[in-house]
């Protein structure tokens, strides 16, 4: 996956050399690095609190048409772990 989506390098876990590498060739490649963050950024954003909201309304007013959430009275409550 990360290669796929050019979100960052892969090395062995465990491997200090591979990973001194991947650091070394990070540092040495501003542009790739830059490129590897906008990227994971973007990917990340699919795991949005909002827009998964939006996918479980959506899946709901699928599988249940005559559900809350197609009525707009779905409420999601949200426990806080502080």
């Amino acid at each position: 996956m990360l290669a796929e989506k050019r979100i960052g390098l892969q090395y062995e876990p465990g491997n200090a050399e591979a990973l001194a590498d991947v650091l070394s060739r990070l540092a040495a490649d501003r542009l790739a690095l830059s490129e590897f963050r906008s990227n994971a950024r973007n990917e990340a954003r699919q795991f949005d609190r909002r827009t998964q909201y939006s996918k479980v309304v959506r899946l709901l007013d699928d599988l249940l048409p005559n559900s809350a959430a197609s009525r707009g009275n779905l409420v999601i409550n949200e426990v806080s772990s502080q």
